[in-house]
């Protein structure tokens, strides 16, 4: 007996500590991100003892971020699922939006922010949280979208005999169905926002420039200074925030998502452990914490709409159609009278002619190299979800290579280059599927992962070899998962571009034709015609792909490798 409660008596302990250190550092970083815009500017000291505190700034964006992208992910994802019509023109506005690059977002929206909270860094900090927040929230909105319209039926025949209402059966049935593999695109989102961390707190737009206190500016001022030293403090900090993550956030829920996973039996060789889960569950005081989220969560579950919204579910939703409709030929209305008037009055024959061909050599460079990124990480992304002793060993190794920003390349890049006098057309290529080709892995894994045991048991019954079984099974069972990899990995390859086609180290700049150095350079130089043309020609080039390449995937991905 004395044992048993010591051991709940340190259980206690250990949540206790842990949500207290949460507050506290939680109170302290909130504290940091308001304050008088003019000290905003302040110089960043390239010295060890400021990198806890960079460290700490930089991870409450991170936490912001993802929270308002698991909020809005769900929505949006949500109402494209369910509504055809609606649907198929939100997947073609997520198809651009994550094609646009981070620092066209940046020259958008910094006055925006700045206005919402005027002579405050809080301006700047909401600009900076939804940058991070643009290079997330994309990858998660695919993962939620794909399993929702890959509901296995038998689920939806459950649903029916239990005489579940379509608001209890995307809470009960829907939504839990997608957290396996939502959970493990949290992972990879959150880790590839630190891809573009640099330029999100360094913001350059013109004559205005921004530098806010974090792991962003502290990389810049190493690269501009050479100061390799930095580079690996810069380096070891990432490494050190990505365990706390993973940690204290990550790896318990994706142990938690297990328990949601699509199958009869969950072998042992599906299980995972996080000391952290374990600890909550056996501490007592996690149920006094969890108790008022749970009222809440049951509360919204079985909540009850009014009869007439139930018997007029139909024509309410015909109504907010053309109200959604409207909005749309509005919005198209007034952004075709300003492009007009920038393409009149800004703009020159040679300018959309050069954009032109600038964004093909960036199209052709995006598909070459997503070719090959499949190629390699197909069957290493098999290989690895078929063990799940080694995804706990090779997750953290591929979290940090992720997370590892691309400027942190540019050394290497640069020097490389050089010294062996190679193109650069061909070589800085490869700077954009640096962090994107791990969207083609992570989702390999992640649906690896999922395929039920009774699926991979029919294959050693029947006695399968191991080309038979990866072509007749385990290929057609991840092919949903890596679609939806390959479609987000694109979109990373197009916003890499922005920082792959023009690389700096110091006073040395090497740059490659595209669509990316064209925006990069014409947003440092401040001409917003440009950089308008530029993101318009990339969203053409996009919506032509995604008509041609990217839909057709998704419609046979769902209708022909659909679990039933």
């Amino acid at each position: 007996m004395w044992k048993c409660n010591f051991s709940a008596f340190y259980y206690n302990v250990v949540i206790g500590a842990i949500s207290l250190a949460f507050i506290v550092v939680f109170v302290i970083g909130c504290s940091q991100m308001v304050g008088s815009l003019d000290g905003l500017n302040q110089n960043i000291s390239l010295e060890l003892r400021f990198l806890p505190e960079y460290l700490l700034r930089t991870g409450m964006r991170f936490f912001f971020a993802i929270f308002f992208s698991l909020v809005f992910s769900i929505i949006y994802a949500t109402i494209a699922a369910k509504n055809k019509r609606i649907g198929r023109f939100l997947i073609y506005i997520l198809d651009i939006l994550q094609s646009i690059p981070v620092i066209g977002y940046l020259s958008l929206t910094v006055t925006l922010f700045l206005n919402l909270a005027p002579n405050n860094i809080l301006g700047v900090e909401l600009a900076i949280i939804f940058a991070i927040f643009t290079s997330q929230v994309w990858n998660m909105i695919f993962s939620i979208y794909q399993s929702l319209i890959s509901v296995p039926t038998d689920l939806y025949e459950v649903a029916r005999i239990y005489k579940l209402n379509n608001w209890k059966i995307f809470w009960k049935i829907e939504l839990p169905f997608a957290i396996p593999n939502l959970i493990w695109n949290v992972i990879l989102s959150m880790s590839s926002g630190w891809f573009f961390i640099v330029v999100s707190e360094v913001i350059i737009v013109g004559l205005h420039s921004y530098t806010v206190p974090g792991m962003g500016a502290y990389i810049a001022l190493a690269l501009k200074t050479m100061n390799v030293k930095a580079i690996i403090y810069a380096t070891m900090a990432i490494l050190t925030i990505i365990c706390i993550f993973n940690e204290l956030f990550l790896k318990p829920f994706a142990t938690w998502s297990y328990k949601f996973l699509y199958e009869f039996n969950i072998g042992a060789n599906k299980k995972n452990y996080s000391w952290l889960l374990d600890c909550m569950q056996r501490a007592e005081i996690c149920n006094i914490i969890v108790y008022p989220i749970r009222i809440f969560c049951h509360f919204i579950i079985n909540i009850k709409l009014p009869k007439i919204i139930s018997k007029y579910s139909y024509h309410i939703s015909i109504i907010f159609e053309i109200i959604w409709w409207l909005l749309i030929v509005l919005i198209l209305f007034v952004s075709y009278q300003q492009l007009y008037f920038i393409c009149i009055n800004h703009l020159k024959m040679n300018d959309i002619m050069i954009s032109l061909e600038y964004c093909s050599i960036t199209a052709l460079r995006v598909i070459i190299l997503l070719l090959i990124s499949s190629i390699i990480w197909i069957p290493i992304g098999i290989f690895i979800g078929l063990r799940p002793r080694l995804i706990s060993k090779v997750q953290p190794i591929i979290q940090f290579l992720t997370a590892l920003p691309a400027n942190l390349y540019y050394p290497v890049f640069v020097i490389t280059i050089l010294h062996f006098n190679l193109n650069p057309n061909i070589w800085l290529s490869i700077m954009m599927v640096v962090g994107s080709q791990w969207y083609i892995l992570y989702n390999v894994i992640g649906g690896t992962q999922a395929i039920p045991n009774e699926l991979l048991e029919v294959g050693a019954i029947i006695k399968l070899n191991w080309l038979h079984k990866t072509m007749k099974i385990i290929f057609p069972a991840i092919f949903p998962a890596y679609v939806t990899g390959l479609i987000t990995a694109a979109g990373a390859s197009w916003n890499a571009s922005i920082i792959a086609e023009i690389i700096s180290w110091g006073d040395t700049t090497l740059i490659t034709p595209g669509i990316g150095s064209y925006i990069t350079t014409n947003t440092t130089q401040g001409n917003f015609p440009q950089i308008a043309l530029g993101l318009m020609v990339m969203i053409l080039f996009v919506l032509i792909l995604d008509n041609l390449i990217w839909q057709p995937l998704y419609k046979f991905a769902s209708t022909k490798f659909c679990l039933e």
